[in-house]
C-alpha cells in the first residue's frame, strides 16, 4: 500500500513539473498568447500620439486641437476620443463613433441630446434648443446648443449646464461631437470648439 502510495505521488509530482516546464517553455518563447487591446484603445493611442503637434487624427478627420484641452483614453468602446477641457469643472468634449453609417440619424440623436437637457420650469427643452446646418464640401455638420439641468446618459443630473453637439456627416462617419459643461465655462469654450470643428478636413 506504502509502496503504490509512494508510485502515486511520484507520478504526480512527475505531471506537475512536465506542465510548470511547458508553461515557462512558453513564455519564454514568440510563441506565448497575445494580450489583446480593449476594443477602441487604439484611436485613443492614435489622438494622443498626434495631439503633440496640435493636431489630431481620428479616423479619416483630421483637425486642431485648441491650446489647453488635454486627450484623454476613451471610457468605451463606443468613443472615438475625448478631451478634457481646463478649468476642472467637468467641462469635457466626447465624439463617439458607431461604425460607418451607424449612430442612427441626425433628427434621432437630436431629440436625444435634447432629451438629456431638462428645464427648471418644466419647459420643453426642445422649444428652447438652437440648431443650425452648414455644408462645407463633403463635409455636412448639424449643431445643437441647449442649456438647462443635464442628466447625461442616466447619470447625475447637474444644474445650469450646456451642451453643444455636432454630427458629422463625412466618408467615413458620421461622427458625433458632444461639449458638455457648467453654462459659464462651456460659453467660454465655444469658440475654440467653433475653430476646431471649422479645421476638420477629411482624408
Amino acid at each position: 500500500m506504502k509502496n503504490t502510495l509512494r508510485k502515486s505521488r511520484a507520478g504526480w509530482l512527475g505531471a506537475l513539473a512536465t506542465v510548470l516546464a511547458s508553461g515557462l517553455v512558453l513564455s519564454c518563447s514568440g510563441d506565448a498568447p497575445e494580450i489583446l487591446e480593449p476594443e477602441g484603445s487604439a484611436p485613443a493611442a492614435a489622438t494622443q500620439a498626434a495631439a503633440a503637434d496640435g493636431t489630431v487624427t481620428v479616423g479619416p478627420m483630421h483637425f486642431e486641437l485648441p491650446e489647453g484641452w488635454v486627450a484623454e483614453t476613451p471610457a468605451n468602446s463606443m468613443r472615438a476620443a475625448q478631451f478634457r477641457i481646463p478649468g476642472g469643472d467637468g467641462t469635457s468634449l466626447v465624439i463617439f463613433f458607431f461604425g460607418v453609417g451607424g449612430g442612427g440619424g441626425v433628427e434621432a440623436n437630436m431629440d436625444r441630446w435634447v432629451g438629456q437637457v431638462t428645464q427648471p420650469d418644466g419647459g420643453d427643452s426642445k422649444a428652447v434648443a438652437k440648431r443650425t446646418d452648414e455644408e462645407r464640401g463633403a463635409i455636412r455638420l448639424h449643431h445643437l446648443d441647449v442649456t438647462g439641468n443635464y442628466g447625461g446618459m442616466g447619470g447625475e443630473t447637474h444644474t445650469n449646464w450646456r451642451l453643444l453637439g455636432t454630427v458629422v456627416e463625412c466618408d467615413g462617419g458620421p461622427y458625433f461631437f458632444k461639449l458638455t459643461g457648467p453654462a459659464e465655462s462651456v460659453e467660454a469654450a465655444k469658440a475654440d470648439f467653433e475653430r476646431l470643428l471649422a479645421s476638420i478636413t477629411i482624408s
